[in-house]
């Protein structure tokens, strides 16, 4: 089973040194592991791409006690070696959790011909695809669907990691009281807006979340799956149905 989760970071270097800091194995496609930093920042400015997005990521985990780490490197070094041939790439190999993971770094910019790498849901398919039948070809197994009740990208881990407050992990714990504490949905809303400073939009089937005092926006499906519109009303009509018959 392997479960791939893509991420992308304005910051090489904080990605790379976050992601190398718990690695058990490490490993580099097209760079030396050792200078992987310079090599990356030398590619972009070469072909004068350093701004914007410099590095994607990937996380690739996989069931606890199915797997090495060292086979588990080879399987992530493998996809990449089909999904990016000529990128640059890092594959960082953690056993800090339960399950042994992969986190994946790609330079943004092709060495070769200066293409910028796209990181996209299609991609995102085709990167799955592929995983699950390396996964398939080792003898793992692999499962069709992952939701996760809470996300973390990379940057958000290695801010909260170094103890510092991220201003989205405020806007969740902001919902995890008002969803306990509300009597209806729009009780909700309100709550969220006047007790703290949260603005939502659910125009659509999607719901945002909007800090109005530093103006930042968030979609709940990036929060966690806790944080989407239906699990928020879900938990919102269980707790006011107790309260009604208390």
């Amino acid at each position: 089973m392997a479960i791939i989760k893509l991420g992308s970071s304005k910051s090489s270097t904080n990605t790379i040194n976050y992601c190398e800091k718990k690695a058990e194995i490490k490993e580099g496609l097209n760079c030396n592991i050792n200078y992987a930093k310079t090599q990356f920042s030398i590619t972009r400015k070469l072909w004068g791409k350093n701004d914007g997005i410099q590095v994607h990521t990937i996380i690739q985990s996989f069931k606890p006690n199915e797997i090495t780490p060292i086979k588990a490197n080879k399987i992530g070094k493998k996809l990449v070696e089909e999904i990016a041939k000529d990128y640059e790439i890092l594959i960082f190999t953690h056993t800090d959790k339960k399950h042994i993971h992969n986190h994946i770094v790609i330079n943004s910019v092709n060495f070769n011909n200066g293409k910028k790498y796209h990181s996209d849901k299609k991609n995102l398919y085709y990167i799955k695809k592929r995983s699950d039948e390396i996964c398939l070809e080792n003898g793992l197994s692999i499962i069709n669907s992952f939701k996760s009740p809470i996300r973390y990208t990379l940057a958000e881990k290695s801010i909260i990691e170094k103890g510092q407050i991220s201003w989205k992990n405020e806007i969740r714990k902001a919902i995890d009281f008002e969803k306990f504490n509300s009597n209806n949905y729009n009780e909700f809303k309100n709550n969220l807006k006047n007790k703290h400073n949260i603005e939502t939009n659910d125009s659509n089937k999607y719901i945002t979340f909007k800090n109005t005092e530093i103006n930042k926006i968030v979609k709940g499906k990036t929060l966690g799956e806790n944080y989407e519109k239906d699990s928020i009303k879900n938990i919102i009509t269980k707790n006011s149905k107790k309260i009604n018959f208390v």
